[in-house]
């Protein structure tokens, strides 16, 4: 009895094991690859039909958690990118703006700080 038991015990946490494999959705980070999927302007959206369409979409990339690169209008910015508590601050070289951007649900959401004019949100590639 106790063998089988241990028996049944073993094939349930096996069973369990191969159930949580299955399509568990990617663990989003800054780090992640990500392509654009809505722009809102001055409450305007443009989705992602059309934006893969424009060469000056907006891009997003940081590839060691430290350093970004965001090219709007076909002009690339330079900056830097801290974390706190969940929230992404990224400072331009070039420029005295800065944006806001938070992970959720596999999206990078990004807005300028301190304003509602503009709102980016990216999709992981």
């Amino acid at each position: 009895m106790k063998k089988i038991i241990i028996f049944a015990s073993a094939i349930l946490i096996m069973l369990c094991c191969l159930c949580s494999c299955g399509n568990s959705p990617k663990t989003a980070y800054i780090t992640s690859e990500w392509k654009i999927e809505q722009m809102t302007v001055n409450g305007k959206t443009m989705a992602d039909a059309l934006l893969q369409l424009d060469s000056k979409a907006p891009k997003f990339s940081c590839t060691d958690g430290k350093n970004v690169t965001f090219t709007l209008n076909g002009k690339t910015h330079n900056g830097t990118v801290t974390e706190n508590s969940g929230v992404y601050l990224i400072a331009f070289n070039d420029s005295a703006k800065e944006m806001e951007a938070r992970i959720e649900n596999s999206k990078l959401v990004m807005k300028i700080k301190d304003s509602d004019t503009i709102e980016l949100v990216f999709k992981l590639k």
